[in-house]
């Protein structure tokens, strides 16, 4: 049994005597979440159990794994086919016990298969977002690029509640699309990020590795996208059968086998600040699929940016100002026509039509970017996300990006939409551009 332990009786007045985080009142002596933690850790405790030792982070208890406490879970970590080590974790139950379940459950794999057909397990899965100076996002094991996951609880979740906050490194917490959008993906917070406080449940916190996250934090970029693939090779109840104890060798993980290391270039990121009747919708941010398809991606790019200054007709070569002229509910939101607004016009980078690149993408799920046509190889400006599955348009529209932030957005721009295709109200791009992606 671990409970909090209280810092000593010379803490600095107006400080919590359990977390060290500034008081409202200097007369206080400890948060109200924190009293309550202690009270019901002492408790479960009882009044002869020792005390526990302060662990490395100071904060909480390092626990022991004697008898497998369900509580602290594991993870053995590969950067580029290489052991780096393994991070031990220490979940909240207390606090947030859905949500630490859920993770816990996903690190021993017991559920099962999952609604999407896939093991409800973290194992073989990588962190596929890290922002040195920031945070290590990763959980994605259904589709592996932040779009997919899945919880336990064959659905998305609620938040718990914002009771802990990002204080410091080392902090697990739930990624998220938005309000109670909860599925299987976290982040490790690799400095203080309270910014993110009410937005995301922190659940958890490193106790052993953090020199592990280091690494990993080292193997990102300022895009997102890692240098190195950062593996998951195995994880589960630290002490639990079958699994290795703490402080014992971890297992020689297999070396996956050897990937191109993915670049800030490959996957460039884009946004929307959409309006709807003068009013802000919020923004949309893509992620462009420049691995696959280079031109269609680059043509997109430079479109939100503008950088190419102005076309043959004479009009900047910039979403910026323009619309989605046709919106159908359960289908799609199309747009990029610059230079006449009703889906007769708009103009490439190229100066020209240019060529389906290819079709290796396919319309699969909602929030993907594709191009709009008039035929085969007739490619400019114009282009739709989907609101839906959509493969009869397999084969004929080429896919070249995914909604990676403000689905909700798209939602709003899908309600103006009508049967007719042209919507009750029109919404604009206020402005477009080139997004580094934060968690907010």
């Amino acid at each position: 049994f671990f409970f909090v332990v209280a810092r000593a009786n010379t803490m600095k007045r107006g400080y919590c005597r359990v977390c060290g985080e500034k008081l409202k009142s200097d007369n206080a002596t400890i948060h109200k979440s924190c009293k309550l933690k202690e009270d019901a850790a002492k408790a479960s405790a009882g009044a002869s159990s020792p005390p526990a030792k302060p662990s490395s982070l100071g904060k909480r208890d390092a626990p022991s794994a004697a008898g497998g406490d369900p509580n602290v879970v594991f993870m053995d970590i590969t950067i580029g086919g290489q052991a780096a080590g393994r991070i031990e974790f220490k979940l909240f139950a207390d606090v947030v016990p859905k949500t630490a379940a859920n993770f816990r459950a996903l690190c021993t794999g017991e559920k099962g298969k999952g609604r999407s057909g896939k093991k409800l397990h973290f194992k073989g899965s990588t962190f596929h977002r890290i922002i040195p100076g920031f945070m290590c996002q990763g959980g994605d094991f259904t589709r592996g690029d932040g779009t997919g996951g899945e919880s336990i609880y064959g659905e998305k979740f609620p938040d718990e509640n914002f009771n802990l906050k990002h204080t410091k490194p080392g902090l697990l917490s739930m990624a998220n699309a938005g309000r109670n959008t909860n599925g299987s993906q976290f982040f490790i917070t690799t400095e203080k990020t309270p910014h993110l406080n009410g937005k995301h449940v922190v659940f958890g916190e490193v106790t052993k590795g953090m020199e592990v996250v280091r690494k990993m934090e080292r193997n990102g970029s300022n895009g997102g996208n890692p240098r190195q693939r950062t593996t998951i090779t195995d994880c589960g109840v630290v002490g639990a059968a079958g699994g290795t104890p703490a402080g014992g060798a971890a297992p020689a993980a297999s070396p996956p086998p050897a990937k191109k290391a993915k670049t800030d270039s490959d996957r460039p990121r884009v946004f929307f600040d959409m309006t709807a009747n003068g009013k802000p919708l919020g923004r949309i941010e893509f992620e462009l699929r420049k691995d696959v398809v280079p031109r269609t991606a680059e043509n997109f790019r430079c479109l939100c940016t503008g950088e190419k200054g102005r076309g043959r007709h004479g009009k900047p070569l910039h979403y910026k100002g323009s619309t989605f002229h046709r919106v159908i509910p359960g289908f799609m939101c199309q747009g990029g026509d610059f230079t006449r607004g009703n889906g007769t016009g708009g103009e490439s980078i190229y100066g020209e039509k240019f060529a389906d690149e290819n079709f290796k993408l396919t319309h699969d799920r909602p929030y993907l970017l594709s191009m709009a046509n008039a035929g085969r190889n007739t490619n400019g400006s114009q282009f739709f996300i989907t609101t839906a599955r959509t493969p009869h348009l397999n084969g004929k529209h080429c896919v070249f990006g995914v909604v990676v932030k403000g689905q909700d957005v798209v939602k709003k721009i899908e309600t103006l939409g009508a049967a007719a295709a042209k919507p009750r109200e029109p919404s604009r791009f206020r402005t477009a551009g080139s997004a580094w992606p934060r968690l907010t």
